[in-house]
C-alpha cells in the first residue's frame, strides 16, 4: 500500500536525522523530531493499518501542526507546511490507478 510505503520513507528519513546528531544555532533537532513527530508517525501507522481513515485524517493534520511548531521552535518559521491531508488519499500516478485507499 502506497500510504505505508510513504510513512516508511518518512521513518528512515527521521531515524538518518537522529543518528545525524544535528544541532543548528544551539538546538537538537533530531531530539527534537523524536519528540515531536516520530509519536504521529507511530499513530498514523496504526490508523493505515486498521483503516481507520478518520483517524489518520486526524492524526495527520496532527503531524503538519507538530512540524510547524517544531519548525517554529528552532527558529525555522521559513519551513512551514500547509495541511491537505485529504490530497494524499487522492493520489494519481496514472489515469488508470485507483486511488490509495486503506
Amino acid at each position: 500500500m502506497l500510504t505505508s510505503f510513504y510513512l516508511h520513507e518518512v521513518e528512515e528519513q527521521i531515524e538518518v536525522i537522529e543518528k545525524s546528531d544535528v544541532v543548528e544555532d544551539g538546538h537538537d533537532i533530531g531530539s527534537s523530531i523524536s519528540a515531536m513527530l516520530v509519536p504521529q508517525i507511530e499513530l498514523l501507522e496504526s490508523d493505515v493499518e486498521r483503516g481507520n481513515r478518520k483517524g489518520f485524517l486526524k492524526h495527520y493534520e496532527t503531524m503538519v501542526d507538530r512540524c510547524n511548531a517544531c519548525h517554529t521552535a528552532n527558529e525555522r518559521v521559513s519551513s512551514k507546511f500547509a495541511c491537505q491531508p485529504q490530497a494524499c488519499l487522492k493520489i494519481r500516478f496514472s489515469p488508470w490507478v485507483a486511488r490509495i485507499s486503506f
